[in-house]
């Protein structure tokens, strides 16, 4: 069993509310595990991963529970970006619907950069918005992804969502989603009001840094795949995020980066809405502000 839908990403823009909802839908199946990580080949923070490699028998142990459900899919949010996972899903799932969600640039390019300060995957200042070439301004890139994806794939085959709007209507959007998937949209899942992945620091980093290196290992082979499931299902990862995480407030980014990076992302904001046909009228405009989360 291999899927026929698949979620891109971008990071940081509501993946793991939408996997939730996307797990609790009776007609759809995806994996225990959220991030699966076979189409891309660098991980979060540029480290090779690879999992391509492991081959298809590798990938679709993620879905040998699925039955008969239409819809079955996974969601990795580094897909997006990653300049291998185009044309490898593309040969590979030539068919499969593919959904992508786009925030608001610069609130994106700031919470990222904040996961990561606080994961200790970073040491640098809130400055590196504007280095050229950083990871948060260029993920937040939503055009010159998107791109790659349909000059392999036909315009229908992928459906564009915006998370201000899921923000302010998630039912609506919800239903957009099922609709496009082919599942009952009427379906109300039990996360639709709930949070998942809120801002939060790692009271132990070190030893979340030690699991999460542990776990890449382990995920290379078989009775691996396993273990993680069963941890997953019996909710012992649950507990210890909830142990070893903290919720806390992310410093307002300083208004003279703000303008600059409206500045820079202004003509790819267009170019998104160009190349989309979406209403980006939640997004700021060079004098505005956008909603910090």
């Amino acid at each position: 069993m291999l899927p026929n839908f698949l979620v891109l990403g971008a990071e940081k823009t509501g993946t793991t509310w939408l996997y939730f909802c996307l797990q609790e839908h009776p007609e759809v199946y995806v994996p225990r595990m959220k991030e699966v990580h076979f189409f891309d080949r660098h991980d979060s923070v540029g480290r090779e991963v690879d999992a391509f490699r492991r081959g298809l028998d590798w990938y679709s142990l993620f879905f040998r529970h699925a039955r008969h459900e239409p819809a079955v899919g996974e969601v990795t949010p580094t897909y997006l970006h990653d300049d291998w996972a185009p044309r490898r899903i593309q040969g590979t799932l030539p068919g499969a619907k593919l959904v992508a969600i786009v925030r608001e640039p610069i609130a994106r390019a700031h919470s990222h950069y904040w996961m990561d300060r606080l994961k200790g995957d970073t040491e640098q200042g809130v400055e590196v918005l504007l280095k050229p070439g950083n990871r948060y301004v260029e993920r937040s890139l939503y055009a010159k992804h998107l791109r790659k994806y349909l000059d392999l794939f036909p315009r229908e085959q992928l459906l564009v969502l915006v998370y201000e709007e899921m923000r302010r209507d998630p039912e609506r959007m919800l239903r957009t989603l099922f609709e496009y998937l082919g599942v009952d949209p009427a379906f109300s899942p039990p996360s639709l009001r709930r949070r998942h992945n809120e801002a939060g620091a790692w009271q132990n980093v070190l030893l979340y840094r030690v699991i999460q290196r542990s776990t890449d290992v382990i995920n290379r082979y078989r009775p691996g795949v396993l273990l993680l499931e069963f941890v997953k299902w019996t909710r012992i990862a649950t507990l210890y995020y909830r142990w070893n995480r903290r919720p806390v407030e992310y410093e307002p980014l300083p208004r003279e980066i703000e303008g600059e990076l409206a500045i820079l992302f202004e003509e790819p904001n267009r170019e998104l809405q160009r190349l989309t046909g979406l209403d980006l009228s939640a997004w700021r405009d060079p004098s505005g502000a956008p909603a910090r989360r």
